[in-house]
């Protein structure tokens, strides 16, 4: 998560967004918490426009009830972007 968050603020630092005419995060928070625990309870309604969760799903006991988390805290148009390792490769 640090190397992420490294990245992301040099490119805001560096004006790469800006050049590119991309709309710019006004602030990045980095957190790091159990999304099957703690989501709820962290976020609220509607509060993103993007969710990223790469390869740490697979380790979820209760799936539907995380997606669904997700799912409430997104915008009505708002996407997430997961990947997870498949039912029988575990």
């Amino acid at each position: 998560m640090e190397k992420s968050y490294d990245v992301i603020t040099h490119k805001l630092e560096s004006g790469l967004w800006d050049r590119l005419q991309v709309n710019q995060p006004t602030q990045i928070i980095p957190k790091v918490l159990d999304e099957e625990k703690d989501w709820a309870k962290e976020f609220k309604e509607g509060e993103f426009d993007l969710i990223v969760n790469n390869m740490s799903m697979h380790w979820v006991n209760d799936l539907l009830s995380t997606l669904q988390n997700f799912s409430h805290t997104l915008e009505p148009d708002g996407l997430f972007l997961g990947s997870m390792l498949g039912g029988d490769t575990l």
